[in-house]
């Protein structure tokens, strides 16, 4: 999610500048409402959210670094952006097929 006014957080892509900012995870993976992100720390949730938040299947690859979507805007892949014009921004590392530990501190990275 980035902060996309004073007051409100939309869903981040990491297609353009403006909304490859993250900031955080939403609280709930697997919510469809936008709600206040968590930008550092162990995030839990059943693998069927993960799987709706990353397009996977079984949860988070354990040990896997995940990054914010250039393709889906909410999303999170564990496949690093490598096209010219996508940003690089690092969400968090999984723990196992249901943890996550969160850290949006780190920069965006344009390529």
């Amino acid at each position: 999610m980035y902060r996309s006014s004073a007051t409100q957080f939309a869903l981040a892509k990491a297609d353009a500048a403006a909304t490859s900012d993250a900031v955080g995870l939403q609280c709930t993976a697997g919510a469809s409402t936008v709600a206040d992100p968590c930008p550092y720390g162990y995030l839990y949730d059943i693998t069927g959210n993960w799987d709706i938040l990353s397009g996977g299947s079984g949860g988070l690859t354990a040990g896997a670094t995940y990054y914010l979507s250039p393709s889906t805007a909410g999303k999170i892949t564990s496949t690093r952006p490598t096209t010219a014009g996508q940003f690089v921004k690092k969400v968090g590392i999984a723990i196992s097929t249901t943890v996550m530990l969160v850290d949006c501190f780190g920069p965006t990275i344009a390529l």
